[in-house]
């Protein structure tokens, strides 16, 4: 692994775990923390068979997700899927954090997204890669 991907998988994981405690309006319930877990492994997963995807334009692989395709088009790179996924991540939790009366709306809409978009993704035939 490059320094440059360690560095932005280390800033990216940093700052998740800070979201929650700037200045929030309310705490979060542990129900709340439980779905800003999954909703983050999801992405997580999402990232890392993203970033296979990458790797494997010539067996015929292209981004479908709607915002990655309009920023990048079908065949992003690597370092644009990094850049994507480390200010959608914490974009997120932030939401989450600072709209509290929609927190399990936020967080529950996003696991359901990334846990379809998972699923098609290893159907496909990509892997969880690093």
């Amino acid at each position: 692994m490059t320094k440059l991907k360690k560095h932005s998988i280390i800033l990216c994981l940093s700052s998740l775990l800070s979201i929650p405690s700037i200045g929030h309006s309310r705490e979060w319930s542990d129900t709340e923390v439980v779905l800003g877990s999954m909703a983050t492994s999801l992405y997580l997963a999402d990232w890392a068979t993203t970033r296979d995807m990458t790797k494997r334009y010539d067996e015929g692989f292209h981004e479908k997700g709607l915002f990655p395709k309009m920023l990048f088009g079908s065949q992003p790179t690597t370092k644009q899927i990094d850049g994507y996924f480390i200010v959608a991540i914490p974009t997120v939790l932030f939401a989450a954090d600072r709209l509290p009366q929609h927190r399990k709306l936020i967080l529950t809409a996003a696991i359901v997204t990334e846990a379809i978009v998972v699923r098609s993704n290893r159907k496909l035939g990509l892997n969880f890669e690093f």
